[in-house]
């Protein structure tokens, strides 16, 4: 077994002389995707992109591995395993449905997706509070089209100034005015912003094309969680937005999600 340090910049393709039949890519720290492109020459010969604790197996010998950066969001700092045939990796990746008891002897190792995003500058957290009178306070998130990237709005939470019923839109437009501060803050503590961001304007109606997804009573001054079963994935040139439907009351909405 080999352990190979990887540096690949965005757009470089760096050929490794390495003979063997088992890749795995083992960590990886950058910003943005840190995802892989592997071809094995003298193998398969297949192009695979691997995440971090993803790997491959080739019918026959490779004698050199072609790497390049797969999204070229940022330098990329890892460690990509090779191996011969004999190798083999028991470590269990996922959710495991245990009944009965299990013993366990040597060290075990909790793979964190949320963390590991974190510390990747891909997660991140923004809010918003707009109170204005005699209109309709809204609070948005948007993903700027050409961003190349979706975001996974996995929490929403809100607040009203007063009793209320919010509704939550699909937007295909973005809305008039930037938050104060317009890129949602990186879970990496002085990590780069989200490329997302974070709007809010005051109007007698949201704007035409909205879809109307879900609504909700919000009480009086309480942080209220909005439950979301699956996230919801927001694609370049698109937004959720949050409006509650009383004037004059304002209305804090706070986005919890990841770029992928």
């Amino acid at each position: 077994m080999i352990l190979l340090p990887i540096k690949i910049d965005p757009g470089a393709v760096v050929p490794v002389a390495a003979y063997g039949q088992f890749v795995y890519f083992e960590s990886a720290t950058g910003p943005g995707d840190t995802s892989i492109t592997v071809k094995a020459q003298g193998g398969s010969g297949v192009d695979y992109v691997l995440k971090v604790g993803q790997g491959f197996r080739t019918d026959e010998a490779f004698s050199q591995l072609i790497i390049s950066n797969n999204k070229g969001e940022g330098t990329i700092t890892g460690v990509v395993v090779v191996a011969d045939e004999n190798f083999f990796d028991n470590r269990v990746v996922g959710t495991v449905s245990i009944a009965g008891t299990v013993g366990v002897i040597g060290k075990v190792t909790t793979i964190d997706a949320g963390r590991d995003r974190a510390l990747a500058n891909q997660s991140f957290i923004g809010s918003v509070m707009v109170n204005t009178s005699n209109t309709y306070n809204m609070g948005q998130l948007w993903n700027p089209a050409g961003s190349g990237k979706n975001i996974v709005l996995r929490n929403i939470q809100a607040q009203a100034g007063g009793a209320t019923s919010a509704w939550i839109y699909a937007a295909n437009a973005q809305i008039a005015n930037p938050a104060a501060q317009p890129n949602a803050a990186a879970k990496l503590v002085g990590g780069a912003n989200s490329t997302a961001t974070i709007r809010q304007e005051n109007a007698a109606a949201v704007p035409a094309g909205s879809v109307l997804m879900s609504n909700l009573t919000l009480p009086q001054y309480s942080l209220t969680q909005i439950p979301l079963i699956d996230p919801i994935v927001i694609r370049p040139g698109y937004g959720v937005t949050i409006a509650v439907q009383n004037a004059a009351i304002y209305l804090i909405s706070v986005f919890d999600f990841y770029e992928e």
